[in-house]
């Protein structure tokens, strides 16, 4: 069963909808591209999912995110600060898109666009078509791994731990195509053991980094149950679909 890495409210006024990494250590300023995805309702700010800077005034994040800030018909921000407490004069407003087939075709991918550019901090690199399919036929799978990177819950069972803060962590390739997988999507570890963590509610939009580049290969779909055990699953950039929706946006492949 899919459980969306959305819908967990905690206070911040600050509401994440995505765990963030589990078994992982917060992230300080190892990923200042990845920030975090806020919505304003009346005069309160509820932290919503995480995402990337791809671009100066490119924020990717997932579907699943945008479109629940379109739903609550919501003002939109993001801040890349890493850590409470945080200063609303550092929030970065914007407008959120949702990719169009995500309703259709569970397209799992959305982004906000800035309405500034963002100075002083480095852009993530976007894969062209087909970059894992590649690596696959080029190195094998057993040793590939990913950098996950997100705001949230660090923990479920057994002590629920969840701070509003940027975390980091590392997981193994588990399957390019699977049934869940089928292609698009990005299957990853989500169990410890060998120094790997995993994903959660709070991490959606996030990225999924090809192992300690800045190339976003994925971003944070759905984990497989309410425990963020076993395996999670993140989609794909690195396909025509969400390649083509960037493109729209001014955010084309770096290699």
């Amino acid at each position: 069963m899919r459980r969306i890495l959305g819908g967990l409210v905690l206070s911040i006024f600050m509401v994440s909808g995505l765990g963030a990494i589990t078994y992982g250590v917060p992230d300080g300023n190892a990923h200042p591209n990845v920030g975090l995805l806020i919505a304003k309702v009346g005069d309160a700010y509820y932290a919503v999912c995480s995402g990337t800077l791809v671009s100066p005034t490119v924020f990717l994040t997932a579907a699943h995110c945008t479109e629940a800030i379109e739903d609550l018909n919501a003002e939109t921000f993001v801040t890349f600060q890493s850590a409470p407490p945080y200063n609303v004069k550092n929030f970065l407003s914007g407008t959120p898109y949702t990719h169009p087939d995500w309703e259709s075709n569970f397209t799992d991918i959305g982004v906000v666009v800035l309405d500034k550019a963002v100075r002083g901090i480095t852009p993530a690199q976007v894969p062209s078509e087909g970059y894992l399919d590649d690596l696959s036929t080029q190195r094998g799978l057993d040793d590939v791994f990913f950098t996950h990177v997100g705001y949230g819950t660090q923990s479920v069972r057994p002590t629920p731990i969840s701070v509003v803060q940027r975390y980091q962590g590392i997981s193994s390739l588990v399957n390019l195509g699977s049934a869940l997988t089928g292609g698009v999507n990005l299957q990853t570890t989500a169990n410890p053991g060998r120094g790997r963590s995993g994903i959660c509610f709070g991490d959606s939009g996030g990225p999924a980094f090809f192992e300690d580049t800045d190339i976003v290969v994925a971003v944070h779909s759905f984990v497989l149950n309410t425990n963020c055990k076993g395996t999670a699953v993140s989609y794909r950039v690195d396909t025509a679909t969400t390649l083509d929706f960037l493109a729209q946006f001014g955010v084309f492949p770096s290699f």
